[in-house]
């Protein structure tokens, strides 16, 4: 009997860490993406503009502005890796996504003054996973946020 009620003891305080756990987690990553998520579509947005402008001019590809989209880029995917690590497990395949879809993308960039690739063509796919998967993220994001309230106690300012 004592050796059950230990079990279900320890069996209820594990179950509580990892919901604790879980819930902080997700609450940080929300945190770190309500301000980044902005940031790594503004870049995909970016690179967007540089693409179309080296497709008009592909001399253009050789240009300090390539260059810079390549870097940033470059570091996003970095900071996107970090995050991942902690991302719900629901968004880890999504996350994972952007994450892929920037490094290529920016791994293009660095690439394109040479000629080995062409940043609309060799980049379509990527740009497509990339932008559904930034719908998802933002559609998340906007649908899962912790609870941040109680409910209304009678009496109180609830403002």
């Amino acid at each position: 009997m004592r050796r059950t009620m230990m079990t279900a003891l320890l069996t209820a305080l594990a179950l509580y860490a990892t919901a604790t756990t879980a819930f902080a987690d997700t609450a940080e990553y929300v945190a770190a993406m309500n301000d980044f998520e902005p940031i790594v579509t503004a870049w995909h947005a970016d690179f967007e503009q540089v693409a179309e402008l080296v497709s008009i001019k592909p001399e253009m590809a050789c240009d300090a502005q390539v260059a810079d989209v390549a870097k940033r880029g470059r570091s996003i995917a970095r900071d996107l890796e970090g995050t991942n690590l902690i991302a719900p497990r629901s968004l880890s395949d999504i996350h994972g996504s952007i994450q892929g879809a920037t490094d290529w993308m920016a791994t293009v960039a660095e690439q394109a003054c040479g000629g080995e690739y062409t940043l609309m063509a060799d980049t379509t796919p990527e740009r497509e996973v990339a932008q559904n998967a930034l719908t998802h993220l933002r559609t998340w994001l906007a649908h899962n946020q912790p609870i941040r309230h109680t409910l209304p106690l009678p009496g109180a300012d609830n403002n």
